[in-house]
């Protein structure tokens, strides 16, 4: 199974949120944060691009995005 960079992030808030509840001390994986917000961007600009009338610069730059995005998500 293919894990993308969103998962990751969550995993790595999941793991900080159980070590801090067992009574340890982590640091906060603030980076997750901000792999979370990219990629939510991400998802918001492509619903706006898929909006848009289609000419062949939107449409090339919709593919690259979407191209990206499921790299980061971990599609397949």
């Amino acid at each position: 199974m293919k894990t993308g960079i969103k998962q990751m992030a969550l995993d790595a808030i999941a793991q900080y949120n159980a070590e801090t509840a067992a009574g340890g001390e982590p640091v906060y994986p603030a980076w997750a944060d901000q792999v979370i917000g990219l990629v939510n961007a991400a998802d918001a600009a492509i619903q706006c691009m898929s909006e848009l009338e289609p000419t062949q610069e939107r449409i090339e730059a919709f593919r690259m995005l979407h191209g990206a995005l499921a790299d980061a998500r971990g599609a397949a």
